[in-house]
């Protein structure tokens, strides 16, 4: 398809692409218009290409999908940061990072416990969490199966979490 054809098709879906973010955000109406705009973004940015392997609606409804969970997955990391770290009272998101000697330790300890973990294990967390990809993704990008990296994704959460819960940080 062309990327006129592409445009079309995605403007015949609108409607029923906005109920499937309504659906995949739990009806929160603000959350899924976010995610239907970043969903459209992603196709204009090429980071979302249209490889005609599955019908148009079905790949969109993909993306959507996985937009959704990568803003899920970004809200509840920041807002544990707030509730964690006792954030709720800074004056504006730009100031988070900087938010003293509490957050540089905490950083320390996740650095840490990162350094614990086997190579592909970091990878594999490095890829899901900081680059935001998915497990396929990622075991494509590690050049393993996505058996492999489902392993080394399980046992590293297992490994981080075991090791932050013994530092108060879970």
């Amino acid at each position: 398809m062309s990327p006129v054809e592409i445009k079309a098709a995605l403007e015949a879906l609108h409607d029923k692409s906005l109920c499937w973010a309504l659906r995949c955000c739990g009806w929160n109406k603000e959350e899924a218009r976010e995610v239907l705009q970043s969903s459209y973004l992603k196709v204009l940015d090429g980071s979302a290409r249209f490889e005609g392997r599955s019908q148009l609606k079905t790949w969109f409804f993909s993306v959507i999908r996985r937009t959704a969970s990568e803003h899920r997955r970004r809200s509840f990391f920041f807002d544990f940061s707030i509730k964690k770290f006792g954030l709720e009272n800074q004056e504006s998101d730009r100031e988070l990072p900087f938010a003293g000697v509490e957050h540089t330790q905490v950083r320390r300890e996740i650095q840490r416990a990162m350094d614990q973990l086997s190579p592909r294990q970091r990878e594999v967390i490095d890829l899901v969490f900081f680059h935001e990809m998915t497990l396929e993704e990622a075991s494509e990008a590690m050049g393993s199966s996505i058996g492999t990296a489902r392993t080394h994704y399980d046992r590293a959460k297992k490994e981080l979490a075991k090791s932050l819960s013994g530092k108060g940080l879970l």
